[in-house]
Parts: C-alpha cells; sequence; structure tokens
C-alpha cells in the first residue's frame, strides 16, 4: 500500500517536492487495503501478514490524521475499528490459532495508537497483558521496544470482561472461535471455513486448532519459508496439504484446493457451535450427497466436533487430530499433555471404527514431528458420521445411536443430548 513511503512523505512534506504525488499513490493504495475489510475486519491472509500489512497502513492514516489536523474518512469504516480485535482473536493468551502461512502474532506497536485513537479500552488492556508476558523484544527489524513506550497512552482503564462474543463466526471471511471466557479463554477452538482462494492458504478448509489454557493440543500445522512454499510443487508440502490438517478424509482425501465452505454460527440447549457445509466443494471420486462438520462449545467445558459424509458408493472416511504434546491412546479415547494442561479425546461413529496413532512428515528434520490421531472406519461404507469429544482437564464420553440419529455427550459439568437430521447434520 505505499503506507511507509507516504508517511515519510508526509513528514518531509516541502522538503522534498515529491511528496505531494507520493502522497496521492499511498492514499490510493491504502484505499482499496482498508476498503476490502468487512464489517468484522477480519483478514484473510491470517494473524502474520495482518501484522504486517495493517502496520504500514496505521501507520499512515494515524499519521495523515496527524499531519493535517483531520479524520481520515477510511478510519470511519467499522471494519478499520472492529480489525483491532481480529488478531486477538485469534491467538487466545498469546497461542496463535490463525490459518495459512505465517501463524505468529506478537503485539505491535501501532495497536497501542490505533486503540487509543478508537478509545477501545479492551484492546488497550489486552495489549497490557500481552507485552507483560513477552519474552525480550522481538524488533523483527522495527524499533518496538522504542515505539511502544511511545505510542502506549500512559494509563490503561480497568477491563474486567471483554465485549467479544464467545462464539462469532467472522462477517465476509468466514472464520470461527469458540470460547469459553474473554479474557484469558480456558478452553478454545477456532475453525476455518470460507474460501481457500486466496494468498498464503492451505488446504485446511474445516480444520480446527483447540487451546487449553496457554497449550496448543490439537495444532493446524504451518512450515517453514523455502522455495518450493511459492512455487507450483506448493501442495506437495507436508504442511500444507489436507492430510496434515485435523479434517475428515473421505477416500484418503479432503477437500480441494481451492474451494469454499459456508460457515454459520448455531445454538441449542446447552451449545452453541459452528456448522460449516461443505457439500458443493466436495470431491472424494465419488458423487457427494452431503458433506458438513458442526463445532459446539458444551455448557463451556467441553467441545464435540461432529463429522458427516453421505456418498454415492462405498467409500472409506476417518478424522485426524494432530498434536506434538504427549499422547495416551486407548481402544476409543486418547489423552493430551502438555505442561499444567490436558485434553481427553472420546470417539464415537455409526459404523465400526477403530483408532490408530500415525506420526507426520514434517519438512524440516529439525522439527519434531506430530502425532496423528486418526479415527476410521473399518471397511467401506455410504453414510459416515463421527462424533469427537474433546475435553479439558477431565474424562468425557460420547455415544452416538444411529437407529435413533441421537448422540449424547456427558462430562464433568455437561451432560448434552443431540439429534441429527436424517440428511445432513441440521441438530436438536
Amino acid at each position: 500500500c505505499n503506507g511507509g513511503a507516504g508517511m515519510l512523505a508526509l513528514a518531509l512534506g516541502e522538503l522534498a517536492p515529491e511528496s505531494g504525488g507520493i502522497v496521492e499513490l499511498a492514499e490510493e493504495g491504502v484505499r482499496h487495503y482498508f476498503e476490502f475489510l468487512e464489517e468484522d475486519g477480519a483478514w484473510p491472509e491470517g494473524i502474520g501478514y495482518w501484522g504486517y500489512g495493517h502496520r504500514y497502513g496505521y501507520m499512515y492514516l494515524l499519521s495523515h490524521e496527524r499531519a493535517t489536523g483531520r479524520p481520515h474518512p477510511l478510519l470511519a469504516r467499522p471494519g478499520s475499528r472492529n480489525t483491532l480485535r481480529f488478531p486477538f482473536l485469534f491467538s487466545p493468551n498469546g497461542v496463535p490459532a490463525s490459518f495459512g502461512d505465517v501463524n505468529s502474532f506478537f503485539p505491535l506497536p501501532f495497536i497501542y495508537a490505533a486503540a487509543d485513537r478508537f478509545a477501545m479500552p479492551d484492546i488497550l488492556a489486552e495489549m497490557d497483558r500481552r507485552v507483560a508476558a513477552l519474552p525480550p523484544a522481538r524488533e523483527e527489524g522495527w524499533p518496538n521496544t522504542a515505539e511502544l513506550l511511545l505510542h502506549h497512552p500512559g494509563v490503561t482503564p480497568e477491563v474486567v470482561e471483554y465485549p467479544w462474543p464467545r462464539v462469532s463466526v467472522q462477517k465476509g471471511l468466514e472464520w470461527g472461535y469458540l470460547a469459553d471466557r474473554w479474557p484469558n479463554p480456558a478452553l478454545y477452538c477456532a475453525v476455518r471455513g470460507g474460501t481457500s482462494d486466496a494468498p498464503h492458504t492451505h488446504q485446511d478448509l474445516t480444520t480446527v486448532t483447540v487451546i487449553v489454557g496457554r497449550e496448543a493440543l490439537i495444532e493446524t500445522l504451518s512450515g517453514d519459508y523455502i522455495d518450493t512454499t511459492f512455487s507450483n510443487r506448493r501442495f506437495e508440502l507436508y504442511e500444507i496439504g489436507a492430510w496434515a490438517k485435523n479434517v475428515m478424509l473421505v477416500n484418503g482425501v479432503g477437500l480441494p484446493h481451492p474451494a469454499t465452505v459456508s460457515a454459520a454460527e448455531i445454538h441449542g440447549d446447552g451449545w452453541d457451535g459452528i456448522f460449516l457445509d461443505a457439500t458443493d466443494a466436495a470431491n472424494v471420486g465419488t458423487p457427494v450427497r452431503f458433506y458438513g462438520r458442526a463445532v459446539l462449545m458444551l455448557t463451556g467445558q467441553a467441545l464435540l466436533i461432529l463429522d458427516r459424509a453421505r456418498i454415492k458408493h462405498t467409500g472409506l472416511g476417518e478424522v485426524r487430530f494432530h498434536t506434538r504434546a504427549a499422547a495416551r491412546f486407548y481402544t476409543a479415547s486418547a489423552r493430551l499433555t502438555r505442561n499444567d494442561a490436558s485434553l481427553h479425546l472420546a470417539f464415537a461413529a455409526n459404523v465400526p471404527c477403530r483408532l490408530t496413532e500415525s506420526r507426520g512428515m514434517p519438512t524440516t528434520v529439525t522439527r519434531d514431528a506430530d502425532t496423528i490421531l486418526r479415527w476410521g472406519t473399518v471397511g467401506k461404507h455410504t453414510d459416515l458420521i463421527f462424533a469427537t469429544l474433546l475435553t479439558p482437564n477431565g474424562t468425557g464420553r460420547v455415544k452416538l445411536n444411529a437407529d435413533t440419529r441421537t448422540i449424547t455427550a456427558r462430562g464433568p459439568g455437561f451432560a448434552v443430548s443431540l439429534r441429527y437430521s436424517e440428511e445432513g447434520l441440521e441438530l436438536e
């Protein structure tokens, strides 16, 4: 967007005769960038590139306001204000939960200046929390330490509860998340809907990331940048393909790339969730009658992930979950532990299934291989329904009765019974 050049032109002013033309170019570039933001301000390249792009965009717009003494019309757009929440919503407790390349985020100084300009005490308070928890300063070639001191408003209002939804699908982008509370969620899940027809995306539609406290126990993998990352062989890299994502595979494949999956919030008695309909996108070697996933938060105590595929010809199916935590496997359940966080996974299905352990194949040999939990069918079927109950720091049970189309999930602090529709995953 030429935001850095525009800011320099504003600073030099009449000292450089080129300044006026540079400001005009910056205005046009930054206009396209900020007009792309929809109401929620979510960004399709994820939290890493959000920081890179918005840093230069906001530096220019805030500088323009200061240099001219007038509000900039682009900052009057709802998305320009609400976008400040996006990187925090997808990095709970500082743990990245974004999708695609560069799944990382650290507090950038311009956020203090922008949040102060918009009078957003929740963002100022969250920035203080994140900065206080930072390791030694990450400069990234920028004077971040000095800018944090420069842009801090001096006094931050005390904020006990944030006005952030606990379950949300970001408008336009259709990424979603579920959190038991804000701030400092004890249980959190990011959900990948929307389109993968965008820069830096992976073959990851319908994947999830599950975080317990400060530990990502179910991870969506991301790799290093190498020449093949941006070549026509990009999707042969392990970390980028569907085989490395927390998705349902049917006949050995995930959803194609690029593709689009709709995401919508759903609610019921004792649960709130996100429904992903991938029927129009699915291509599994046989005609698909239905292909979808529902991710539910059960009274803030556990997550229930339901997957269903109805296909014309008999086929294989499985759900995969990737972790770098210590894993213990049982007949139809597993437990993941890392530091003081744990996650129990209980599995059920409408057809005979088996739980197996596999290991990933990271592109870089210096990375530890991920452990893959695979809950898959024994034999081939035309209607595949998988239920996975994820209970943090405890144990839960899940049961699926195909005759009555009911699913029951129980654990510490929750007991939920659901009935799914005959053709899809509409829930009662």
